[in-house]
């Protein structure tokens, strides 16, 4: 009978709590060879709770597919011994229990992947029955609590940004400084909105506001106006997420194994939004699953995403599905149903970040 001890898998914190909570204690370890009565967990034991986690995350194939992995490639990749007995032990009985077989990842982030390039090269429309992930990934954020609130007692504020040069200022208006008319978009494609569908993007701050319409090379001034939340809206908040640790895939908790795939989509995700897009005529193709998103999640009655800025570390932005008549320059206007955003004219200049 072959015995594993916690330091034979010291760098995978899932594992080390299996053979602490399940095994018993014992003086030799088969593999590392270190004397001490501490827990040590059989091999048998270890390997199918290996097999079950394996079974959760992959689909199990007898015939060959187009992408796979083999079990030796699963077991590189997730299984941290540095003793390569055990490895190949591990390896072994697995192979007993389920053959010769190839693995496909279930991570619904490769799905999103597949998705992404099926609607750039073969359809755009929600009957897909690819489209199923956008259903997918909206449990997903129900059920991480990415679904927040923006209230006006909250006292939020974002920003928008304008470029120009000394010899060619821009007029400050609403026009210039809010979401563009939809006639002023026929052409231009954007990270969530499509030609002809104006968006409203914005920044939480104006560091970052001013980081994100700055290019390399780019010399010039900015003028920024400020955006007060008027009533409350809805809103997908991506950046949640972010900096929460991925659970061991081997973790003892299933639930904690579940929570693990859904951080894995959410911050994959959240990192194909943020990602800067080369303004080179491919992002029309480019943005095109984002845009899906953005437009099924606005028929769920989201009003607007909340995502990382590409450009400035830890800054937020904001993309609104608002239109200028969203937003007031007045309070008389305030009270109208369909007001949002008040403008907030800030009549200063600023200098844009150089070499970004």
């Amino acid at each position: 009978m072959s015995l594993v001890c916690e330091k034979c898998v010291e760098s995978d914190p899932g594992l080390q709590k299996f053979i602490v909570t399940r095994g018993q204690f014992s003086n030799n370890c088969s593999y590392c060879n270190i004397k001490s009565n501490s827990k040590k967990i059989e091999l048998a034991l270890l390997t199918n709770h290996v097999l079950n986690c394996l079974k959760e995350s992959y689909q199990i194939k007898e015939s060959k597919p187009e992408k796979y992995e083999t079990l030796s490639s699963f077991l590189e990749k997730y299984f941290p011994s540095q003793e390569k007995n055990l490895l190949q032990d591990t390896e072994s009985l697995i192979r007993k229990e389920i053959g010769e077989v190839y693995l496909i990842e279930k991570m619904l982030i490769n799905t999103w992947d597949n998705f992404s390039n099926y609607t750039k090269t073969e359809t755009r429309f929600f009957f897909s029955p690819k489209a199923k992930i956008l259903e997918e990934a909206m449990k997903i954020i129900k059920n991480n609590n990415l679904i927040q609130k923006i209230k006006p007692i909250d006292k939020k504020r974002i920003y928008r940004a304008r470029a120009f040069t000394e010899g060619n200022r821009i007029v400050y208006d609403l026009r210039r400084m809010g979401p563009p008319e939809p006639e002023d978009t026929i052409n231009i494609s954007n990270r969530m909105s499509p030609p002809g569908v104006p968006v409203f993007y914005a920044s939480f701050d104006k560091e970052t506001v001013l980081s994100e319409i700055s290019r390399k090379g780019r010399e010039g001034c900015a003028y920024i106006s400020e955006f007060h939340f008027l009533k409350e809206i809805t809103i997908i908040d991506l950046t949640l997420s972010i900096d929460e640790s991925l659970p061991s895939f081997f973790d003892i908790d299933k639930t904690k194994r579940e929570k693990r795939s859904d951080l894995i989509f959410i911050q994959g995700l959240s990192a194909k939004l943020s990602e800067p897009i080369d303004k080179d005529g491919r992002e029309h193709t480019d943005y095109v699953p984002t845009q899906i998103l953005a437009e099924y999640t606005k028929n769920k009655g989201i009003h607007g995403i909340i995502y990382e800025s590409s450009r400035n570390l830890k800054g937020k932005n904001i993309a609104l599905f608002f239109s200028q008549k969203n937003i007031c320059v007045d309070k008389k206007n305030s009270i109208k149903p369909n007001i949002y955003l008040k403008f907030i004219k800030d009549n200063r200049t600023y200098s844009l970040p150089y070499g970004l």
